[in-house]
């Protein structure tokens, strides 16, 4: 369910769909608006956690603070199914967050089927495992990719999530048949089935998730109908979103094909038993080990290094050099893609042409290190150069961060109102968690504000100050800041008495005690209707 669909979604009554399939990384944060869609969604309908970021074929040790998290949201949220993708994503510490392709060889299976079987453990559930699309061939695999996936299934005792659309899509760049894909899943372990669009390039298909299921995708999920009976499906949109009835429209045409009935729940067909066999091809495998052939795709992502060329299998239409490229290419507008959706109001500032160049260049000396793709934009605004477009890129990465904090129930007047006086020197205040102090040296508060208005920015003037970002409910909100409120919520947020913040307002105004306090006093009653303190202690 795409962010613009919540309200229609959410009102749709009757027609709402059978469930709601949510992107497990996308409910990490910790508090705010998506937690509160969660919350909703759930109650609704039944819910299926989708991961994009597990990298089970990773030569990474398990990311065990990101199972952690993985843990405490499917407690909490009770999924009907969570899935991921049977793939690579990260090497090093580092995230290409692109669905990256494996070696298929036995030994493969042994060492992905022991981290699966690690995962399913920590997560006290079964997982599905997702077929992904891929751009080119391993010379070192010695497996299909079907009876990969089939084995490590079996071997983890895990599930499979079936893209239709994936394998239609590497039939064609890979050449194989796309029903013998199908006849090789043992059914008893297809526990959902996803559905998208793709692009035709021409000389290969790409996944973009971006256009209606077209009809040979459609005509192939009738084929995996019939082979492994009326299993739970999602219709996936990622780009061009269209409206909310167009895709209901899609999952309508799904569930008639599928004939199960409403009362049917995602899982309910999800059971597991019998057995799949990992298969030798004819083919003599080539001596390039499979980590090898990874490592050396990474390197070529992150660094443009062509050592990788030598490990690609040499088959279709496209080169070695243009199967990487694709996926040099995805990685890099993956990236920038993520700046752009953070950073509106400093790519308008710039201009396209400079903001395109800025992220380019970020995303390469930058690369990312967090498996949550929106903790990417954490240090854009240090790469800038100082001036307007830093402080306005820090005031938005803070309007980011706030929107993702955790909840709070703001501190009320009353509970001040009952401390005595002479206790009030002392008293120290605990900040919202959404609560971000961004100092600047331009006026870039008015620039944000023409850019969410969507009108021209004219170049911030000068002047150098503060502002404050803070949350209310799932609004965020940020304010200039006069020196004197600065210097005393400074304080005040980093912990230091009351009576500190007085001194602040002192120092800055060069004003006497009295003077202070008065002022102190006004500023505290702005920040208590505002919400950014939790607690006093």
């Amino acid at each position: 369910m795409r962010t613009k669909h919540h309200a229609a979604a959410f009102a749709s009554g009757a027609a709402l769909p059978d469930f709601f399939e949510l992107i497990t990384e996308n409910l990490f944060a910790a508090g705010g608006r998506p937690r509160e869609v969660l919350e909703e969604a759930r109650r609704l309908r039944p819910i299926a956690l989708h991961g994009v970021s597990l990298s089970i074929g990773s030569r990474d040790p398990l990311d065990v603070r990101y199972l952690d998290r993985v843990a405490e949201l499917a407690d909490r949220v009770q999924p009907a199914i969570v899935s991921d993708h049977l793939c690579w994503t990260s090497h090093g510490g580092r995230h290409a967050h692109d669905l990256l392709p494996l070696v298929f060889t036995p030994g493969e299976v042994e060492r992905i089927a022991a981290r699966v079987r690690e995962v399913q453990r920590r997560l006290g559930r079964r997982i599905l495992l997702e077929n992904v699309s891929s751009y080119l061939a391993w010379s070192a695999s010695a497996m299909t990719e079907w009876a990969f996936l089939a084995a490590v299934a079996e071997q983890a005792d895990a599930g499979i999530l079936l893209d239709v659309n994936n394998v239609y899509v590497n039939a064609r760049n890979h050449g194989f048949d796309a029903r013998e894909y199908l006849a090789a899943l043992p059914p008893e372990r297809v526990g959902q089935i996803h559905l998208a669009g793709h692009a035709d390039r021409g000389r290969y298909l790409f996944d973009t998730h971006d256009a209606p299921v077209p009809d040979p995708v459609w005509a192939l999920y009738r084929a995996a109908l019939e082979r492994f009976g009326p299993v739970s499906t999602l219709i996936e949109r990622d780009d061009k979103i269209p409206p909310w009835g167009e895709l209901l429209a899609e999952a309508t045409r799904a569930r008639a094909l599928l004939e199960v009935p409403p009362e049917v729940t995602p899982g309910s067909l999800f059971t597991f038993s019998g057995s799949a066999r990992a298969e030798e091809s004819e083919e003599t495998p080539r001596s390039n080990s499979p980590a090898a052939s990874e490592i050396t795709l990474f390197e070529a992502l992150l660094h443009g290094d062509g050592a990788v060329l030598a490990h690609i299998a040499v088959a279709g239409e496209l080169s070695p050099a243009e199967r990487v490229a694709v996926y040099a290419t995805s990685y890099l507008a993956r990236l920038h893609d993520a700046l752009a959706e953070d950073f509106p109001a400093t790519d308008a500032l710039l201009g396209h042409e400079r903001f395109h160049a800025a992220a380019l260049e970020y995303a390469r000396m930058h690369p990312s290190t967090s498996p949550d793709l929106a903790d990417f934009g954490g240090g854009f605004a240090a790469s800038l150069p100082a001036g307007a477009a830093r402080d306005l890129a820090a005031l938005e990465w803070a309007r980011v961060e706030a929107f993702r904090a955790a909840d709070a129930a703001p501190l009320e007047a009353a509970r001040l109102e009952a401390i005595a006086p002479d206790r009030w020197a002392s008293l120290r205040f605990v900040a919202h968690p959404s609560l971000r102090l961004v100092h600047a040296a331009f006026r870039v508060d008015a620039a944000w504000r023409s850019a969410d208005a969507g009108g021209a920015l004219s170049p911030p003037v000068a002047e150098s100050g503060a502002l404050r970002v803070w949350r209310e409910g799932t609004t965020v909100y940020h304010a200039w800041m006069e020196p004197a409120e600065a210097a005393a919520l400074s304080a005040l947020a980093a912990g230091e008495a009351f009576a500190t913040a007085a001194e602040c307002v002192a120092s800055t105004l060069a004003a006497d005690p009295e003077t202070a306090a008065t002022t102190l006093a006004t500023l505290l009653r702005d920040w208590l209707a505002d919400g950014v303190f939790s607690a006093v202690r």
